[in-house]
């Protein structure tokens, strides 16, 4: 294996190692010191998760064609955020329903632009999602600081 693709394969797993690790452990966090908000987010990101990997095509067509299961499943977890925003209108569930909205439009990137390579269309659809992570966190914080000091007003 030569330098640039040991880079590479450290880059990816530290990547997506860390997703992995961040998003039960913020599905953790959001069941105990989240609140209703919190703990919904959490549980369709695992769902559209769960989804993806389901209805992904094979791991050989990585993004060479736009991922009808992923159009799916991004699509799915926009409506569930923005239904979310619009009932609780939490500033941070706006934010991830906006971050979201990028990442579901990649798929349409890909399908105006045929000559967008793989690379492009993957970053483009995932690059989100650890901005919307951290914005759970904040929001799972902020409930519980707002819960403990007994505040009335929504974070």
């Amino acid at each position: 294996m030569d330098l640039f693709n040991f880079h590479r394969s450290l880059a990816d797993f530290l990547y997506l190692g860390l997703f992995w690790l961040t998003l039960p452990a913020l599905l953790i966090a959001a069941g105990l010191w989240g609140g209703r908000s919190e703990r919904l987010v959490a549980g369709f990101y695992v769902a559209a998760l769960a989804a993806s990997k389901l209805l992904k095509s094979a791991p050989q067509d990585d993004f060479f064609d736009v991922e009808v299961g992923l159009v799916v499943a991004d699509a799915a977890l926009l409506v569930a955020l923005v239904a979310v925003a619009a009932r609780y209108g939490r500033s941070w569930v706006i934010l991830v329903a906006a971050f979201q909205l990028l990442s579901t439009l990649a798929h349409f990137a890909r399908l105006i632009r045929s000559d967008l390579t793989p690379l492009a269309y993957s970053l483009m659809e995932s690059a989100s999602s650890y901005p919307a992570l951290m914005l759970l966190g904040v929001g799972i914080v902020g409930h519980h600081r707002s819960a403990k000091a007994g505040a009335a007003e929504r974070f």
